[in-house]
């Protein structure tokens, strides 16, 4: 059984728990998104490990994206979604006396969604483009990255937030025990991440849950045992409802789990059961949609 290095701490063991063939994989990005990932792989085979001691799973073999390739993203308007769920809830916990800090704030809209309530709010981002797309908007945001963050506001933050980021990154631990420096006693760190145990465990080969563009893939357990490792108070958690545009994805990975039912069928007959299908699982999630799990996950946790 193949070992590594945790990704979480150095002193951590992972084991390996699935592979893919790299070429598939710089395949997918080629013909879905005209994105070239070549310069990134280093192995002949994406390896998916599993930390023993916080289970969460990450990938080896492709590195983490860089500036262009996000620009190459930007390109897509479904891309930086101004304003999601996951804001709408950090948003009623804010008041006006609250710092916050955003990293990875994209283009500024959950920042440009909060700053009448909470104008002591500011961001980091790495992505140039947005970064002078949110100054555009009056945000104060900089090119900075969080160590240097921690030298200049250490202890000093009532929330430190961060949406769709912490997938993204190659070595998650030293990122949270970073982010965690920055508050106050009682101060409360705030991620949201793709929650690998919604309809997405079910979908295991989507482009954008792979390399380059996601190093980890998280879920409650994952989330609740690194907040253990950060001596945090255990994280309270909120799902993300099934979003509408996320619903022609969830029925076509229920459906995808009824191919071998379907091939089954006569092929004359495979065309039918497959709308058949399609039709009942769609009226299904339009009556119970608010009762599905969606995409994201968001954890809160407490610093003592």
């Amino acid at each position: 059984m193949k070992k590594t290095q945790s990704t979480v701490d150095q002193n951590y063991d992972a084991v390996e728990v699935g592979h893919f063939d790299i070429q598939k994989v710089v395949n997918a990005y080629k013909n879905e998104l005209g994105i070239d990932i070549s310069r990134f792989v280093r192995e002949p085979v994406l390896h998916v490990y599993a930390c023993e001691q916080t289970g969460l799973r990450f990938y080896r073999g492709i590195d983490p994206g860089d500036g262009p390739f996000y620009e190459c993203l930007m390109k897509f308007d479904w891309y930086y979604i101004d304003w999601k769920w996951e804001h709408e809830v950090v948003k009623s916990l804010l008041t006006s006396s609250d710092h916050l800090l955003e990293i990875g704030c994209g283009n500024g809209g959950f920042l440009n969604g909060i700053r009448e309530i909470c104008p002591n709010s500011e961001g980091i981002e790495l992505n140039d483009k947005a970064v002078e797309k949110s100054k555009t908007r009056g945000l104060k945001v900089h090119n900075d990255s969080l160590e240097s963050l921690v030298e200049k506001k250490a202890n000093s933050l009532d929330y430190v937030v961060s949406f769709q980021v912490l997938e993204h990154v190659q070595y998650p631990g030293d990122f949270l025990k970073s982010a965690f420096l920055l508050l106050k006693s009682g101060g409360k760190l705030i991620v949201s991440v793709p929650n690998n145990d919604s309809f997405l465990r079910l979908d295991n080969f989507n482009t954008l849950n792979l390399p380059p563009h996601h190093m980890n893939l998280w879920d409650a357990g994952s989330l609740t045992k690194v907040g253990g490792y950060l001596g945090t108070k255990p994280p309270v958690f909120h799902y993300e409802p099934l979003q509408d545009y996320h619903k022609r994805w969830y029925v076509s990975t229920m459906l995808a789990q009824k191919q071998k039912e379907i091939n089954l069928i006569p092929p004359v007959l495979r065309g039918w059961h497959y709308r058949k299908l399609k039709k009942l699982f769609t009226e299904w999630v339009d009556v119970e949609q608010e009762n599905i799990k969606g995409h994201s996950i968001l954890a809160i946790f407490e610093k003592k």
